[in-house]
């Protein structure tokens, strides 16, 4: 009868995420703060530099505010972000304007232009590419 009790118990904490080998939230999506996450900024940089190279606007854009920003750990750590994109007052032909953070964004609507995209990026290390970034704007 006891050892029933200890299965009931032990079903109870590993239906909970508590136990051995047992991540709380592995596989789910966590809350970033974007402000606190030095390495969720990086990648949500890359992914603006990305987006930036593959957009056919010749102005840079840049985030006007990033509405949301989780991460899962799954074969690797995927960062999901939900970003307001604007122009900046940079061409793209201007690089150097861009590189000394001289890039701002349009304080007009109709010029910032402002857009929602969603950004992914999958980090894992052992591959060629290292991550990849998906885009839906």
């Amino acid at each position: 009868m006891m050892w029933k009790l200890v299965l009931l118990v032990l079903a109870a904490l590993f239906s909970l995420g508590v136990g051995v080998g047992v991540g709380v939230g592995v596989g789910g999506l966590d809350e970033i703060d974007i402000k606190k996450n030095e390495e969720a900024l990086d990648f949500l940089k890359s992914a603006v530099e990305e987006h930036n190279q593959q957009s056919n606007d010749m102005y840079y854009t840049m985030p006007q505010e990033v509405i949301k920003a989780e991460k899962q750990v799954v074969e690797g750590v995927k960062y999901f972000f939900t970003v307001t994109m604007a122009r900046t007052q940079c061409l793209k032909v201007d690089a150097n304007d861009k590189e000394n953070g001289l890039c701002v964004v349009h304080t007009d609507p109709d010029e910032a232009k402002p857009y929602q995209c969603s950004f992914t990026v999958w980090v894992r290390s052992w591959t060629s590419t290292g991550k990849e970034f998906t885009q839906t704007c």
